[in-house]
């Protein structure tokens, strides 16, 4: 368990913007707390509303959700990688061939 933020030494620069959100405090507190809103959030989204553009070749909430999930897993994979000591290189992320040309 992640007890405290890792330095940046840690992690290549490009993801210290992403580091830099998460708020200070015990991980699996604040993974449980941000489903609990998550859900809450979500609850009241319409299958209609989850599939709306606002304009032509934007994702829709779907897709970004999408996304969302994709990005995890793959981040996920990674740590697994990452903690099992495993020294073979990993292949690039295009978040578009993932995301960017699929239809939810």
């Amino acid at each position: 368990m992640l007890l405290k933020r890792p330095s940046q030494s840690d992690y290549p620069e490009y993801y210290q913007t992403y580091v830099g959100l998460v708020p200070e405090g015990n991980m699996e507190d604040l993974l449980k707390e941000q489903m609990k809103t998550t859900e809450e959030m979500l609850s009241n989204v319409s299958d209609q509303q989850a599939g709306y553009r606002y304009a032509e070749g934007k994702w829709s909430l779907k897709e970004v959700l999408g996304h969302m999930i994709d990005t995890e897993r793959i981040m996920s994979y990674r740590l697994l990688w990452i903690a099992r000591g495993d020294q073979t290189p990993l292949a690039g992320f295009d978040e578009n061939f993932f995301c960017g040309s699929r239809r939810v």
